[in-house]
């Protein structure tokens, strides 16, 4: 009897759980080395500095912004009239309707006319 010799084996491609494996290590591999490329972020231009030595912000010029940074200072659910006038009139500068708030003329009569 002669032995019989076990089949030679041929290369087995992998499955796809290593297949997987394998994307997610050279994935990650990839994200660091970008990472570690890219020069670091500017600094923010909204960043609050904590410290004495800081000046306030100059007061507005434009008498609408002052009035909406008054306006932001109110109590959340604060009916007032005039708050609602400068939210408006910045509204209609933002949306390009007008450059500068001018009261509607009063259409209402007076009695008495």
């Amino acid at each position: 009897m002669t032995k019989r010799e076990p089949p030679r084996r041929r290369f087995i491609l992998p499955g796809w759980r290593t297949l997987a494996i394998g994307a997610g290590v050279a994935g990650t591999g990839v994200v660091a080395l970008v990472a570690l490329h890219q020069p670091t972020p500017p600094a923010s231009r909204f960043a609050a500095s904590v410290g004495e030595d800081t000046t306030p912000a100059p007061a507005p010029t434009d008498p609408l912004m002052a009035e909406l940074l008054r306006c932001r200072s109110l109590v959340a659910r604060t009916d007032d009239a005039t708050c609602r006038k400068a939210w408006e009139a910045n509204r209609r500068r933002f949306m390009g309707e007008s450059r500068s708030y001018v009261p509607p003329a009063s259409s209402i009569p007076t009695e008495g006319q």
